[in-house]
């Protein structure tokens, strides 16, 4: 009888302990590892930053090595540095700056203004307001040329893609450009949209 008893204790044990199991909240899984990458960037065919321009009023013509391309304008790309925050295979984040050649004339009547050698300033952290923004040389003086909204950046097949999805025009370069041409500019015009395609040169951990 008390081995009956003891055999039983013994089932109902063994049968318990699944159950038990089965009462335990499932382990939550872990978050993506987050990580940066930097790239060295640099330009070459079929690279460069597509500018779309919106109407200011004035005459835009491209200066050499810049082109006039079906879209807008193509500013070719000399070199930059990216840092890229990613998660998973998403990236998250960006800074650095990207340079340019070439430029455009702006011409309003009989006065006109070189705008030269644009860099794209990248300042975009995951969970922040974009800082980003573009400086320019205005008759041969560097200034914020405008602020920048940056789209989905991506890295793939050796380029890095970097949407601008909106430049609005600063103050100093609407003083500047009013100076130079006449011109009633005013801050936080919109300048329209751009997209830059840079060829990675090196890559590595940031």
């Amino acid at each position: 009888m008390k081995k009956t008893l003891v055999v039983a204790t013994a089932l109902v044990a063994l049968v318990a302990v699944p159950a038990a199991l089965a009462d335990k909240p499932a382990p939550k899984p872990k978050p993506i590892a987050a990580e940066k990458t930097w790239v060295k960037v640099g330009g070459g065919k079929n690279y460069g930053t597509v500018v779309t321009l919106n109407s200011l009023g004035v005459t835009v013509t491209p200066l050499k090595p810049a082109s006039t391309v079906s879209t807008g304008l193509r500013l070719p790309i000399t070199q930059g540095k990216l840092i890229l925050s990613k998660t998973g295979d998403v990236i998250t984040g960006v800074k650095g700056s990207v340079g340019h050649v070439g430029g455009v004339k702006l011409t309003n009547g009989d006065k006109s203004v070189a705008v030269r050698n644009v860099t794209v300033v990248a300042n975009l952290a995951a969970g922040s307001p974009d800082a980003s923004k573009l400086t320019a040389q205005i008759a041969g003086k560097r200034v914020d040329l405008g602020t920048a909204t940056l789209g989905t950046v991506t890295l793939a097949s050796g380029k890095v893609t970097v949407p601008l999805t909106a430049i609005s025009l600063s103050q100093d370069a609407a003083t500047a450009l009013n100076t130079a041409l006449g011109t009633t500019l005013t801050a936080n015009t919109s300048l329209g949209t751009a997209t830059l395609t840079a060829r990675v040169v090196g890559k590595g951990k940031a």
